[in-house]
């Protein structure tokens, strides 16, 4: 097993942690168990861009979303990315201070095949 697992966004760019990738696509059977305010949080998060912090063992790419509600009081939701959910972005749009990313980039490249934007 490798140190260092990789896996591929859906133009077939080699993804690692620490990889920048916008995501394209949020499958619909993730919101199966979810309440609203989940759902409308994991809905936000498509078109962003995030920091790969793991590649899993079957080839899933992890990104995390945190919510400030005030001072004390913050959520967060993860996700495991398949390549037909992610584009591989310039890590000019890192935000180093929160070794996240900090706003919704351009779109660069044309949608996956059979994916319209909203």
């Amino acid at each position: 097993m490798s140190n260092n697992p990789t896996t591929q966004d859906y133009t077939g760019t080699v993804v690692t942690a620490g990889s920048a990738v916008r995501i394209m696509r949020i499958p619909p059977s993730i919101f199966n168990a979810m309440n609203a305010q989940e759902k409308e949080q994991i809905e936000s998060m498509l078109g962003e861009i995030f920091l790969v912090y793991e590649v899993d063992q079957y080839g899933c790419a992890w990104i995390e979303k945190w919510w400030h509600k005030d001072e004390t009081h913050a959520s967060s939701h993860s996700l495991a990315l398949e390549p037909s959910d992610m584009e591989v972005v310039s890590d000019e749009y890192a935000c180093p201070i929160h070794e996240e990313m900090c706003y919704k980039a351009p779109l660069q490249t044309p949608s996956p095949p059979g994916f319209d934007h909203v």
